[in-house]
């Protein structure tokens, strides 16, 4: 999308922001109607393995308002939401069904890899960075 160079550059920066806006737009009214809390929450676990599989599966479910694990439908319906709309500014003819699926999907996996950061950031930061 958008070419190379800066008219390129904005465009895609376009992009993502409308991407970002509409997510975010569908997310909070979904998350408050439904009691869920949007934010990853640090896993009380002490084991790489436990806490690795709690930040990979809060990509996909998360608490509600009783503290009970739910599907995270407003993060999940917002990174659809945000792929579906894209298709009416990306360049180029698409399948928006497949695309919506695929691009909704890949951004799914790649917020459950950013748990992984947030759950493992202290330790990245102590010891890669070494810093307190």
């Amino acid at each position: 999308m958008g070419g190379g160079g800066f008219g390129g550059y904005g465009r895609r920066l376009g992009s993502r922001l409308g991407g970002s806006l509409i997510q975010g737009t569908f997310q909070a009214p979904v998350a408050a109607l439904l009691g869920e809390d949007t934010r990853y929450i640090l896993s009380n676990r002490h084991t790489f393995k436990g806490r690795a599989g709690h930040a990979l599966l809060y990509g996909f479910v998360t608490y509600n308002n009783q503290g009970h694990t739910t599907l995270n439908a407003a993060n999940l319906g917002g990174y659809f939401a945000a792929s579906a709309a894209s298709t009416l500014w990306l360049p180029g003819e698409r399948n928006v069904a497949l695309y919506t699926l695929t691009d909704g999907s890949r951004q799914a996996g790649l917020g459950a890899l950013v748990n992984l950061l947030q759950e493992f950031w202290p330790e990245i930061h102590r010891t890669v960075l070494r810093r307190p």
